[in-house]
């Protein structure tokens, strides 16, 4: 089975689920994957590591036209069995289009059914909703967005499967732990809740006055200044490289992620891959990504159940029998591969498309 995977972002959680999936597809007997990518793509180099097929273009959306530079053809000279987009992107339903056109099945993994606030243009989610309504198969990463797609999609008929988002950096090793460090990383946006996680701190404080905020990721923090300075964070406002990003995680002692919605979490998972504590509220398919009470702690999205759910995993002895059971979450992405593989397999011998 040969199974071109594509993916037009240059950073961020998409390259890195890219790259995840592909080295776990390429474990596998009899599937070949091929790849297809922005030739900015931060881990271009490491992707060509794996001596596999890739075409890395610099402006993606060139190869989505009619023609002999076109995707879907690209997609034919390799003898491709299926196509996986790994993220959306706002060229999604040009090449979309070109692969039906090519009469290649299509699956596309689904992380955001519903834009998050204030997160994307207009012209990204009509694409993305675009893409969705003409792939063969969508995979939701979280049963509260496959519930939101089935919504979006009414009666019409669209297989959409579950698969939970696998474990970024999944071979890294903890590292170094600083005692009472507690991490917010990511992306600074509103839906995020800094302002209620900034509001809990002062009470964690009085229980554990030797914990340290971080918060760490790009985006505006101006109007949270005059609060980030009241509970003395230290805060790094930047984006945060692929080789940054889990060394910062595994040195927390807990990553809390005070989110007023969501979809699903790929902080998280990097959290759980190295046996840190997570506490996050209660909203959107967070739930479904932490074992309450061993792995962390989902709490009700106000204040007072957040700086508890901080305080109990702060003063919980770093060698207790709890605190051993944080262990990596599931799926694996050699699981991840074995599911998406039996998708692609029902999807082949269905055509005509």
């Amino acid at each position: 089975m040969r199974l071109l995977l594509w993916y037009w972002g240059r950073r961020g959680g998409g390259a890195r689920i890219l790259y995840e999936l592909t080295r776990a597809l390429s474990d596998l007997p009899d599937v070949t994957p091929v790849l297809a990518i922005n030739r900015d793509n931060e881990l271009g180099p490491a992707l060509h590591q794996l001596g596999l097929t890739i075409r890395a273009d610099r402006l993606p959306g060139f190869i989505n036209l009619p023609g002999p530079t076109s995707l879907g053809h690209f997609a034919r000279t390799e003898r491709i069995d299926a196509a996986i987009q790994v993220m959306a992107h706002p060229l999604s339903v040009a090449a979309t289009v070109s692969l039906r056109a090519a009469r290649i099945p299509t699956i596309e993994f689904v992380h955001d059914a519903i834009p998050h606030p204030g997160d994307r243009s207009p012209v990204y989610d009509l694409s993305a909703r675009l893409s969705r309504s003409l792939s063969h198969q969508l995979i939701a990463q979280s049963d509260h967005v496959r519930r939101q797609l089935r919504a979006q999609l009414g009666t019409r008929t669209k297989p959409i499967a579950t698969i939970g988002h696998g474990p970024l950096y999944a071979h890294r090793e903890r590292g170094i732990v600083t005692p009472g460090r507690v991490l917010f990383a990511g992306r600074i946006r509103a839906y995020k809740g800094i302002e209620l996680l900034l509001a809990a701190w002062p009470k964690v404080l009085q229980s554990c006055p030797d914990a340290q905020l971080v918060i760490a990721g790009e985006g505006d923090l101006t109007r949270q200044r005059a609060q980030i300075e009241e509970c003395a964070a230290t805060v790094i406002n930047r984006w945060l490289s692929d080789e940054e990003l889990p060394t910062l995680v595994g040195s927390a002692q807990v990553l809390v992620l005070p989110y007023q919605e969501a979809s699903q979490s790929g902080i998280a998972t990097i959290a759980r891959s190295m046996g840190v504590a997570v506490v996050a509220t209660d909203v959107g398919g967070l739930a479904e990504q932490i074992r309450d009470g061993h792995d962390g702690r989902v709490v009700a999205p106000e204040a007072g159940a957040l700086s508890a759910g901080i305080i109990e995993w702060l003063q919980r002895p770093a060698l207790s029998p709890d605190a051993e059971t944080v262990v990596p979450g599931r799926p694996t992405w050699p699981e991840i591969a074995a599911q998406l593989t039996e998708i692609a397999a029902r999807l082949i011998p269905s055509g005509p498309f």
